[in-house]
């Protein structure tokens, strides 16, 4: 079961393209040096809170039970994560994250320069709207022409239960996108369904620092 550990930085006390360089030219570098799947994100176009999201692979939660002996074990990496720490403006906020409803397309994060992060909760009974999100809308989305993928909250602090990200190559995307999903009678109705399961909705447009 692959899940992803993802935190989230509110801003960075560095100057303007500081933290993302020190991360793409550092920090990724180093981790997967020491055998990490790592990402990291800035946002681009801001709907609530946060500036830069820090995806890492985990197989299953004993993971991070050795993490810090992994990436502080040489000198380097502890130089480098009290750099990253003393750049981070705020207290960070960390998921894990599940994929559900991935079928034959997991998520490949370089897949896209920029991703689309929308996080809710439901109105409904558990379970409810991640059925509708599988059994309806990431088929029809899917068919339609979006990279999409639905991951569930393993383990969060203030955080939403659930988080749609769809794959965006640049902006005029997004102009589209109304059109892709909502033209046929069928996708105007699940998704009209959709809006009225949700609660808590906030969303992120996030660029990869190596894109």
């Amino acid at each position: 079961m692959k899940m992803w550990h993802f935190e989230k930085f509110q801003a960075s006390k560095g100057k303007p393209g500081e933290m993302e360089t020190f991360m793409r030219d550092k920090m990724l570098p180093y981790f997967r040096s020491r055998g990490f799947n790592v990402h990291f994100f800035v946002t681009q176009h801001e709907l609530g809170q946060g500036e830069f999201f820090f995806a890492t692979e985990a197989a299953s939660f004993s993971d991070l039970d050795n993490w810090p002996e992994i990436v502080g074990a040489e000198t380097e990496g502890v130089e480098l994560l009290t750099r990253l720490v003393n750049m981070v403006d705020g207290t960070p906020q960390a998921s894990m994250l599940r994929e559900i409803g991935a079928g034959s397309t997991p998520l490949q994060w370089d897949s896209h320069p920029m991703w689309h992060i929308e996080g809710f909760n439901s109105k409904l009974n558990t379970g409810e709207l991640e059925t509708h999100l599988v059994e309806k809308c990431l088929p029809y989305w899917r068919e339609r022409g979006f990279t999409v993928h639905v991951m569930q909250s393993q383990l969060g602090f203030g955080e939403r239960s659930l988080w749609l990200l769809t794959g965006v190559d640049h902006f005029g995307s997004l102009d589209k996108w109304s059109e892709l999903a909502l033209a046929e009678p069928y996708g105007e109705q699940i998704m009209n369904e959709l809006v009225a399961m949700l609660r808590d909705k906030v969303g992120n447009l996030v660029r990869d620092v190596e894109a």
